[in-house]
């Protein structure tokens, strides 16, 4: 069976395989004005919170996108990368704002003033001992 995707009208798409693939596959457009155009970066957490970063950053509640109002001066027009660690955390990275950190219950901010080379930081990694990189 040909499977045949919807036009993408910016936000994001959520898939739903049909049981036993013999039905037809279900797709949910959460689109423009739920969530800003362009969706550039989707992870989950252990917890099964899925979030999105896009020109602000989102939580998806399992039926809606809910913007994420903790550090939206932030986030505004800015969320570039989003990566969770080994242990669970969110990392974002924001365009000149540096990086914050989602702990599950608080978030931090990293910027210049408090040790990062310079405040624009595009992606972040972890290596096997636990050590957190951002460039």
């Amino acid at each position: 069976m040909e499977m045949k995707l919807p036009e993408h009208l910016g936000g994001a798409i959520q898939y739903y395989p049909s049981p036993n693939n013999t039905d037809r596959p279900e797709w949910t457009h959460f689109a423009p004005p739920q969530v800003r155009e362009a969706v550039q970066q989707i992870s989950q957490t252990p917890d099964g919170m899925m979030w999105f970063g896009c020109y602000s950053l989102y939580q998806f509640n399992g039926e809606k996108l809910i913007p994420v109002m903790d550090f939206r001066q932030y986030t505004e027009q800015n969320t570039h990368f989003l990566y969770c660690s080994n242990d669970g955390h969110l990392w974002v990275c924001c365009r000149g704002y540096g990086v914050l950190q989602y702990d599950g219950m608080k978030w931090y901010h990293y910027d210049k003033r408090n040790g990062l080379s310079g405040n624009r930081v595009y992606s972040i990694a972890q290596s096997p001992d636990g050590a957190i990189f951002v460039n």
